[in-house]
């Protein structure tokens, strides 16, 4: 059996505006970044952005989680085509990607440890960087909230790719999905 790390490096992820294409067509397209518009995040899945939801203040990452949904794909066998719950994109969409404050004056209400946007604060310049290390899996005591999942990028890239995404979110029509791709065993990355 492979290793989680292992399994990790062959994860691809892309989130899609699927406001124009089917959930369908998005999973048997040879590229379907070509058929919407659409955003690497590899390799944030669904429990980073559960993760990101619960910074938020939107609720546990367990609660959150239940809000994906599968729409295309065979439970064992990816490609998978997964819903993003609107309440998280819309979250998402309002923070300010260059400072991290809410518009609509949400702030976290995260215990200490957990990645959380910060005190109330929403002009505190550090809570898109506070975001950022919910895709991060360097802190174990986020992946035992989890039940010891490990999840989100390291190396820095965190906050790049936070920035993106509610960017993308605030500019892209929904309704929103995730891609998941595993590449199989052996086989070379996309570069």
């Amino acid at each position: 059996m492979p290793s989680s790390s292992s399994l990790a490096s062959r994860v691809t992820s892309t989130v899609l505006s699927a406001a124009t294409v089917s959930a369908d067509d998005l999973r048997w397209a040879a590229d379907p970044a070509s058929l919407a518009p659409s955003l690497p995040v590899s390799p944030c899945g669904p429990i980073e952005l559960a993760a990101l939801g619960e910074a938020l203040g939107l609720g546990s990452a367990a609660q959150l989680l239940s809000g994906f949904s599968l729409l295309a794909g065979e439970s064992q066998e990816s490609p998978w085509v997964i819903s993003i719950p609107e309440e998280l994109v819309q979250a998402l969409a309002a923070v300010d990607p260059e400072q991290g404050h809410s518009g609509q004056g949400r702030a976290g209400h995260g215990r200490a440890g957990e990645c959380s946007p910060g005190d109330g604060d929403m002009q505190e310049p550090d809570r898109l960087a506070r975001l950022a290390r919910c895709l991060d899996d360097s802190d174990p005591s986020e992946q035992a909230q989890l039940g010891g999942v490990p999840r989100g990028r390291s190396g820095g890239a965190e906050a790049t790719v936070l920035r993106r995404l509610v960017t993308f979110f605030g500019r892209e029509p929904g309704p929103f999905v995730l891609y998941l791709h595993v590449r199989p065993a052996g086989a070379a990355a996309a570069g």
